[in-house]
């Protein structure tokens, strides 16, 4: 119940879909309380909480690619809505494929920064590094992210980021 709506509203962001966003989170939190037992959680619960639910999104995107499925679910009326959809599932899926491209502490850096917004301190002391690091593998991150998007979507990039 603390962290539904937090979840929820994160999923949204990617999805837009509500039903499925509550669906995804569910999915989430059913599986973190069927595996309670045995799993062993080194950071903060909402850190671990997120990242699930962002990776399930990811596998929700991949499977969920046509066009077709995304209208639906969308309950789309209008093409040009319908483009509007394809656009930005396609700039999700070049954003995760352009995350996940970076190295494992840069993209580990950048997702703790952006998806659970925590400061270059806080991560600093999660990570056991030094904050100039962190602000180091930040700067590298977006570097990287910027040159791997920038042609095809670089005023949405702009806004994202």
């Amino acid at each position: 119940d603390q962290h539904y709506t937090s979840l929820v509203k994160r999923v949204l962001f990617l999805i837009n879909d509500p039903p499925v966003a509550e669906d995804i989170v569910q999915e989430v939190l059913l599986d973190f309380w069927n595996r309670k037992a045995w799993l062993s959680i080194t950071v903060k619960i909402e850190t671990y909480l997120s990242k699930a639910v962002a990776f399930k999104c990811i596998d929700y995107l991949r499977k969920h690619k046509s066009v077709t499925n995304v209208a639906l679910s969308n309950n789309i009326d209008d093409a040009s809505d319908l483009l509007g959809i394809v656009d930005r599932t396609a700039l999700q899926e070049q954003i995760s494929k352009a995350i996940n491209m970076l190295p494992p502490q840069c993209r580990t850096i950048f997702l703790l920064s952006r998806y659970e917004e925590l400061s270059n301190k806080e991560i600093a002391a999660q990570l056991g590094i030094s904050v100039k690091t962190v602000e180091n593998q930040m700067t590298k991150a977006l570097k990287i992210l910027r040159k791997e998007l920038w042609d095809d979507y670089n005023a949405l990039l702009f806004l994202l980021f």
